[in-house]
């Protein structure tokens, strides 16, 4: 297959190696003789084996989708059968909604629990049983709900009235991030679910609305990228606490910027202080003319590997994993087909990270299920696994 074709130029010399032959390497632990399905069994078969951050591999799961176990257990099965092996949860909505059973008395007092997931521990258990890594989703100043109860905190627009939100046709407001007290609600969730058992948080809507001319009621001598590190300084240090990985969500423009887009979002400033970044590469969501592509839309491979491998210069000093979102959906993208999704993740390899998240709102991920089995794609993933046992 053409694909195929491309995934073998492009798979560095040591796993290329190992997909090839399926022998393993001079070192290699488990028996000379086994085959590639044996070897990745024993490997997961292995105590106390911690999945590092470059072997991640998952995909967004909503939360109130999550609540139909038939369905849930067929989306495992399928993670299982492709080599996927994380799953990204809402735990706090962009309608400011807390997605699990929380104490938290705030949270009671303004009505924000809406307990989807139900207990969240025995929620992550089930994924944890499977040897699934767990990634709580945390959208941070998107939060209506917070805004109903104490419209104080609210950005205003400059009418002095609580600005609606960036969509145009909903009521969707924001609250202001130099708010000591709304910085303080959402550290309190994040502690609350490392308790739950958590293995990673991801910040999502860690920025500064993209409009302009808005007034920010708490507003202080902090920039918008010192506000957001601030944030990021502190929920590091609760992190930490509890063995929890920090991650963020960050614009792909970002990468591309020099500056912080005038919504704090500056890729290589906000990288002290988090453990893995996701820039979202959606090809659909590039301008006409970036990387030198009028449709870059129709160009998934070249948009992301080019991303990625910017990304990764910026990362590899600070030590941070670049884990990039890739889109499982169709929107503004006419080829949009399992191949799209396979060039996708092979642009990811070819940028320089082992380590991916596939985005689809409504969970439908059978074109990425047979974009990663019909490629040759999952062959290579349990190459990967073999060799990322040896290090």
């Amino acid at each position: 297959m053409k694909l195929l074709t491309k995934l073998k130029t492009i798979i560095p010399a040591l796993f290329l190696s190992t997909l090839l032959s399926y022998s393993p390497l001079h070192v290699n632990p488990v028996p000379q003789h086994a085959n590639i399905e044996q070897q990745v069994e024993l490997i997961e078969k292995k105590e106390n084996k911690k999945l590092e951050l470059s072997e991640i591999r998952g995909i967004y799961l909503h939360s109130w989708k999550s609540r139909n176990q038939e369905q849930l257990d067929e989306i495992i099965q399928n993670m299982k059968k492709t080599g996927l092996n994380a799953v990204v949860v809402d735990i706090k909505s962009n309608a400011g909604e807390i997605l699990y059973k929380t104490l938290i008395p705030l949270a009671k007092e303004i009505e924000s629990q809406y307990p989807a997931l139900g207990n969240l521990e025995y929620f992550i258990k089930k994924f944890h049983d499977q040897d699934i890594y767990f990634i709580a989703r945390q959208v941070v100043f998107n939060d209506p709900i917070l805004v109903k109860s104490r419209p104080g905190l609210a950005i205003r627009d400059q009418s002095g009235k609580v600005w609606k939100g960036e969509m145009s046709n909903y009521f969707v407001p924001w609250v202001d991030p130099h708010s000591e007290d709304v910085n303080n609600y959402n550290l309190s969730i994040l502690e609350e679910v490392c308790k739950a058992g958590i293995d990673e948080i991801q910040f999502d809507y860690i920025r500064f609305p993209a409009c302009k001319n808005l007034i920010y009621p708490h507003q202080n001598e902090l920039s918008k990228l010192d506000v957001l590190k601030n944030f990021l300084d502190q929920a590091w240090l609760i992190a930490r606490d509890y063995d929890v990985k920090v991650g963020i969500d960050i614009f792909g423009f970002s990468i591309l910027n020099k500056g912080d887009l005038g919504i704090g979002h500056s890729f290589s400033e906000l990288l002290d202080n988090i453990d893995v970044i996701s820039p979202m590469l959606y090809p659909s969501h590039y301008s006409p003319g970036n990387f030198g592509f009028e449709m870059p839309q129709n160009h998934p491979f070249h948009i992301i590997s080019e991303s990625t491998k910017l990304a990764n210069e910026m990362a590899k000093e600070k030590g941070v994993v670049v884990r990039p979102w890739i889109q499982a959906f169709p929107w503004n993208t006419p080829n949009y087909c399992e191949d799209y999704i396979a060039e996708e993740i092979l642009g990811v390899w070819e940028g320089g990270s082992t380590s991916y998240l596939v985005w689809n709102a409504n969970n439908n991920y059978k074109k990425l299920f047979d974009a990663i089995q019909n490629n040759g794609i999952n062959d290579v993933q349990r190459s990967l696994k073999i060799q990322e046992s040896l290090r």
